[in-house]
């Protein structure tokens, strides 16, 4: 029997065997057409044909766009200004072109000037979500190269980043290793991740929104600018997840301000486990990192251990 089977987004080529089995059990002039973002899916099942997905023109994007947003012409000429926006801040990506379709279509011109503005600041949550499938997609060392590329193509547009988005909640730049500094942190950050960046030498103010702090083996870092170094400032904040492995040169204030942390996350953890009649539950570290009820992580400071 002639088939015509489309498997889409493949990103693993033992998933078209497990799904398909063997190409006999198709008969003659049958099509099996697969989508991967990754190369070696096609070349391990050995494809006939390959086609790779380019940009779409600004002509190309404008006519695909037109053609679905608007039911009446009229329309069409009114926003022809807006479309042209749109199709440039896509830059030819149909995905992004078909995610604006779903966000734009049957709105009011002011719903259209709102979007347009905010696209000048951030992508669409589908387009995220693909982007960052695909990052997830490589292993811990083509992630490690990626960064390191992200951080060349920054040092190479622009010496220093200006500002980071005021909603950011994640900033992960771990293992760049031409990174030296980061510009003022947003006010929601949770979570910051600058481990193995050996060049990084300071560490900006700190927002009381952080919980977790990860800056192993910054071997060059010096100062954790404006980390609260006394007891009544660390009691209003929440750093849950604090990490200096291996960091041997950092300056005194930053020390001091380091050991008080610690020691007031272990008194909030006592308080909130050993003072309870239910605290046996957890049975040991592994559990604190399982179920995120641990309030503490001990710094190694490498040869300047803390009293």
């Amino acid at each position: 029997m002639k088939v015509l089977t489309v498997l889409d987004d493949v990103n693993d080529s033992e998933h078209v065997e497990k799904l398909l089995g063997s190409i006999d059990n198709f008969g003659p002039s049958s099509r099996i057409i697969l989508t991967t973002r990754d190369e070696q899916v096609l070349r391990a099942n050995k494809v006939n044909e390959t086609y790779q997905l380019r940009e779409f023109s600004s002509n190309k994007a404008l006519e695909l766009f037109n053609l679905h947003a608007f039911s009446q012409s009229d329309h069409q000429r009114e926003y022809y200004e807006l479309s042209e926006k749109m199709v440039h801040y896509a830059k030819g990506n149909p995905l992004v072109v078909k995610v604006w379709l779903t966000v734009f279509k049957e709105k009011k011109r002011v719903v259209w000037e709102s979007e347009l503005y905010k696209l000048k600041k951030r992508l669409p949550a589908k387009v995220y979500d693909v982007m960052k499938l695909s990052y997830d997609d490589l292993d811990h060392k083509e992630q490690q190269i990626f960064l390191d590329l992200a951080c060349f193509f920054l040092r190479l547009f622009r010496k220093t980043i200006p500002k980071l988005p005021s909603s950011l909640k994640t900033l992960n730049v771990g293992s760049c290793k031409s990174l030296q500094s980061l510009p003022e942190l947003p006010p929601f950050l949770e979570t910051l991740n600058i481990k193995y960046c050996c060049s990084f030498q300071t560490i900006p103010k700190l927002p009381p929104s952080l919980e977790t702090l990860n800056a192993n083996e910054c071997k060059s870092l010096k100062t954790v600018l404006l980390f609260p170094s006394t007891a009544v400032e660390q009691l209003r904040e929440n750093r849950r997840k604090v990490l200096f492995w291996n960091c041997l040169n950092l300056d005194q204030h930053s020390l001091v301000a380091i050991g008080l942390n610690a020691q007031i996350n272990m008194m909030k953890f006592a308080n909130q486990h050993l003072s309870t009649p239910n605290h046996d539950h957890v049975e040991n570290y592994n559990n604190y990192e399982y179920y995120h009820s641990y309030q503490a992580i001990s710094a190694n400071l490498g040869s300047n251990l803390l009293e």
